[in-house]
């Protein structure tokens, strides 16, 4: 269970309310509770998007970053995007005042970097990504790509169940690539 955060805080309870989003797309029992949310939000939560139908999930792992390189994943992500034609940061919003930053988008791709440290617990970041990949699709039409530092084995299934395409700073070019086709 969550700890509720301070209010006037919106950190974490954008990350609880995207948590308890993936929760309802992957139909789990609800274990994350969103406290102090505005209005937006509260009413995004009555219709959650579902489970994309199409298999939009590819694994692209290749070299997994360490501990020091894994606290700059912005800037190894950043540096994978840019030769590929991506700008740099949008704001997308999937309901009315429900604003989702992407790290970069090009098209119909955008882009999340993701180090998975240990200061927020595995399965409440993994989830998060669950429910910003399902947003985004049903609601935008924008196909998520997660760049992370490293994806451990915890995260991996969730990510995996919740249809979410993820890679590697490395191999950035041919999970871009797979989404683009």
């Amino acid at each position: 269970m969550s700890v509720p955060p301070v209010p006037g805080r919106m950190r974490g309870r954008e990350r609880a309310f995207w948590s308890h989003v993936g929760e309802l797309v992957l139909r789990e029992p609800p274990t994350i509770r969103p406290w102090f949310l505005p209005a937006a939000y509260s009413r995004a939560l009555v219709q959650p998007p579902g489970l994309p139908d199409a298999p939009y999930d590819a694994t692209f792992t290749g070299e997994q970053l360490g501990t020091r390189q894994a606290r700059h994943i912005y800037s190894h992500a950043w540096v994978a995007l840019r030769d590929l034609g991506f700008s740099r940061s949008a704001r997308v919003f999937p309901w009315p005042g429900v604003p989702l930053l992407l790290l970069a988008r090009r098209s119909s791709v955008g882009a999340i970097a993701q180090s998975f440290g240990n200061r927020v617990p595995l399965r409440e970041r993994a989830l998060a990504l669950v429910g910003k990949n399902a947003a985004l699709f049903e609601r935008s039409g924008i196909r998520l790509l997660v760049i992370a530092a490293r994806v451990p084995d915890g995260a991996r299934s969730i990510l995996e169940s919740g249809r979410v395409t993820f890679c590697t700073p490395d191999r950035t070019g041919d999970a871009v690539e797979w989404l683009s086709s």
